[in-house]
């Protein structure tokens, strides 16, 4: 068993965590804005099949 009280143990806890925060290496970042799509086209022109109508 531990010799120190549990408040002992959330107050050295909470000191770590504050000693802590601030080596991380994490950046915030965003991400880019959405690139904005290009309606399809109308369609030009004649089909040129061979197939038959049933």
């Amino acid at each position: 068993m531990s010799a120190t009280a549990p408040q002992d143990d959330l107050v050295k806890t909470l000191d770590r965590l504050t000693a802590g925060a601030g080596l991380s290496t994490q950046q915030n970042r965003s991400l880019p804005a959405a690139q904005v799509v290009p309606p399809i086209p109308s369609r030009v022109g004649v089909a040129q099949s061979n197939a038959k109508a049933s």
